[in-house]
């Protein structure tokens, strides 16, 4: 293999059968993508190269290809179709089927933000991805970032790259990641990863997707940090800033399903893709509420408080003048009696002193 900078030149051959045509991109994590004719099937294939670890060893290197030839067998037409891994002197390679797409991750930085239904129909394509690689085989992705998700040009999205994929049935499979790969992408590690919990689930797929999510509403991603140190306590204990008060245009039933998937304990998140994918097409039909639940008992609770009884008039009703003129007679009548009253009295007083002088 014939190489300038650690790029492999076109016309450069890999494991015998991979015609290098160009090379397409770099990963995260030091891979590189090639545009490749695998010559032996006449196809245009994407070949992958990623660089070993000093400390693999030969039952690492059968562990990854085992790993991604299992992945092979995943047929989904959200899933980029894998044809097969191998090893050669110092990388591992992977061929995938060629599609034109763009990643995620750089539409994201050319665009900014989606509107929130093209949000929610490109996370639906990727629950039905990781939904199907569970019920499948128990599989979990692990690397669920902007990177790893394809946008085809019919707008399709297209989960790739299950080379730190992880099969939970111990019966199948052991740990497929390699040496070196352990942990995955800081960015985009749920907290029970970043904890080195061994029995993950689909819930850890379920956080990182929940972080694509927020990057896809938002345009950015949900934590500042300058150090890996500094993302995984973020990734543990910080909350984000809700996406509605990032972006407006978000509902609010779409914002707090995104809080939903980042809950630090992953038994508040949703208890299924299922449920996940079922609570997402509410808010795309419409039939999710526009306020969050604790808003709309603060509103109750507040209508509550300042409602009048129903027979209880907030003011008095004004006096008319036929009222006030009935008001003064019976003032004048009540004056007058009162008067007569206190005559009577003293009258029967001067009568009895009188009559009581007459006697003696």
């Amino acid at each position: 293999m014939e190489e300038s900078s650690g790029i492999l030149q076109p016309e450069s051959i890999v494991a015998e059968k991979f015609k290098v045509l160009e090379h397409i991109g770099s990963g995260s994590v030091g891979d590189e993508f090639y545009l490749c004719e695998q010559t032996d099937l006449n196809r245009k294939v994407q070949l992958k190269l990623i660089s070993k670890d000093s400390s693999d060893d030969d039952e690492m290197v059968q562990r990854f290809i085992q790993g991604v030839n299992l992945a092979a067998s995943l047929t989904h037409p959200n899933i980029l179709p894998v044809y097969e891994a191998g090893s050669l002197d110092d990388k591992y390679y992977v061929a995938t089927a060629w599609k034109e797409t763009r990643k995620l991750k750089d539409i994201l930085k050319t665009n900014g933000s989606f509107v929130e239904k093209e949000a929610i129909q490109i996370v639906l394509g990727i629950i039905d991805a990781l939904n199907y690689a569970w019920n499948e085989l128990t599989m979990i992705h692990r690397n669920v970032t902007p990177e790893t998700i394809l946008i085809a040009s019919d707008g399709k999205p297209l989960l790739e790259d299950f080379g730190m994929a992880k099969i939970t049935d111990t019966q199948q499979s052991a740990n497929l990641t390699m040496t070196g790969f352990t942990i995955g992408n800081l960015e985009y590690m749920s907290p029970e990863q970043v904890r080195g919990e061994r029995d993950l689930d689909f819930q850890a797929d379920m956080y990182c997707l929940g972080l694509v999510f927020y990057e896809i509403l938002t345009g950015d991603y949900p934590f500042k940090a300058s150090s890996q140190m500094e993302y995984m306590q973020a990734h543990v204990s910080k909350k984000p800033t809700p996406v509605k008060d990032i972006n407006i245009k978000v509902r609010q039933g779409c914002s707090d399903i995104v809080d939903q998937m980042l809950a630090k304990d992953k038994n508040d998140r949703f208890e299924s893709w299922t449920a996940l994918s079922e609570a997402l097409k509410n808010v795309l039909e419409g039939r999710a509420p526009n306020k969050s639940v604790k808003d709309a008992l603060k509103e109750i609770k507040a209508k509550q408080l300042h409602k009048q009884p129903e027979n209880t008039p907030s003011s008095p009703p004004p006096i008319t003048e036929a009222e006030k003129e009935a008001d003064a007679k019976k003032l004048k009548v009540l004056i007058i009696g009162s008067i007569v009253v206190i005559v009577i009295v003293i009258l029967a007083i001067l009568f009895g002193l009188l009559i009581q002088k007459t006697v003696v």
